[in-house]
């Protein structure tokens, strides 16, 4: 497991880096990090890079565990927005069956994209 987080707090941003072999628990114990820092706030942004990863695994079932933890703690996500990029078809693939299970459950903007450009402009069109 290998994760970076990134704090920008002036943009109030967080970026999540991913590298080499990672899990859905590991996901799990760097949002916990992240909803719990001081200048956490309920507007603030993820940014969660999938770019660099080797392998992550994420089955059916790690993807109802981590909708499952999300669906415990919407409160502290609030409604920020929370990008994900991935190149790769099948996590792509789960990560989009990961924003349908928390569509209307969670204020939080939620977009998977391929590349950081994709992410880049999203934020520019929702500021």
């Amino acid at each position: 497991m290998a994760f970076s987080l990134e704090y920008d707090w002036e943009d109030n941003q967080v970026r999540v880096i991913a590298e080499g072999n990672n899990s859905y628990l590991d996901l799990i114990e760097q949002f916990e990090v992240i909803i719990s820092h001081s200048s956490w706030t309920l507007t603030s942004d993820i940014i969660l890079d999938l770019s660099r990863i080797t392998d992550f695994h994420l089955t059916q079932h790690g993807l109802n565990s981590l909708t499952y933890w999300q669906e415990e703690h919407i409160k502290q996500f609030g409604r920020g927005r929370f990008a994900v990029i991935a190149p790769r078809d099948l996590i792509y693939g789960m990560f989009r069956m990961w924003s349908a299970f928390l569509e209307g459950k969670t204020e939080m903007h939620v977009k998977i994209c391929r590349r950081v450009e994709d992410i880049e402009e999203w934020f520019s069109l929702q500021s």
